[in-house]
């Protein structure tokens, strides 16, 4: 009993052909902090990835995920059935700085925005795709 609760945001950019996978999880014991990223309580980042997709969203063969190490911003939930989040709403940008994969600090390898606003989460093991 007792497991860890999810919350999948996935955005699929049609004219680059870049997904991005952002996964949150409750409760937030193991989760690395993200200092500049306003949370719900007993919430955390757990996933934060780009990469080449798809039409339907799958990784495109051979390709590799980047995966972000910072994310700046604010996370909100509305509403609640059973403890879980009926609604979110983000404005977060994902980033990869250079100084965290060993180039010259104050360089940006990858920047990526989720922006959305009163998003219906679906329960279950339910996904939602834009």
């Amino acid at each position: 009993m007792g497991g860890y609760d999810r919350v999948f945001i996935f955005q699929r950019d049609a004219s680059t052909g870049i997904c991005t996978d952002f996964v949150l999880v409750s409760p937030d014991d193991d989760a690395p902090a993200q200092p500049n990223l306003s949370l719900p309580e007993r919430w955390a980042v757990e996933d934060m990835s780009s990469f080449d997709c798809t039409l339907d969203g799958s990784l495109v063969s051979g390709s590799t995920p980047t995966f972000f190490t910072r994310a700046d911003g604010n996370i909100a939930f509305g509403g609640s059935e059973g403890g879980l989040p009926l609604h979110v709403q983000l404005d977060v940008v994902l980033s990869l700085p250079a100084e965290d994969v060993g180039t010259p600090a104050n360089q940006l390898i990858l920047r990526q925005r989720l922006e959305a606003e009163d998003i219906a989460l679906l329960g279950g093991c339910s996904s939602l795709r834009d």
